[in-house]
């Protein structure tokens, strides 16, 4: 998906929610600026501490569904059977 350029159409984003951080659907602006916030410290969400779930985790994704929260992320516990592997966990607020 890109911007239209102009004389096109305006892209039809139905009824989704798009997060503006680049000018990727945006032809230009006039009188505005595109700005990120920073980051601030808040409670914590998830703690990755569990033996199975290693030193080197990534990836965190959050989902609402139905009414739940779902954390999605990548733990990479190291060797098992002399192999190194990674797996996907999900954690939930029960």
């Amino acid at each position: 998906m890109t911007a239209p350029t102009r004389g096109q159409d305006a892209l039809d984003l139905g009824n989704r929610r798009e997060l503006f951080v680049d000018g990727r659907l945006i032809e230009r602006l006039d009188g505005v600026a595109l700005r990120l916030h920073k980051p601030r410290p808040a409670n914590t969400v998830l703690e990755i501490d569990k033996p199975w779930e290693g030193n080197h985790n990534f990836g965190v994704g959050v989902l609402h569904h139905r009414g739940r929260y779902y954390v999605y992320y990548r733990a990479m516990p190291g060797k098992v059977f002399g192999k190194h592997f990674h797996f996907a966990a999900v954690a939930l607020r029960v």
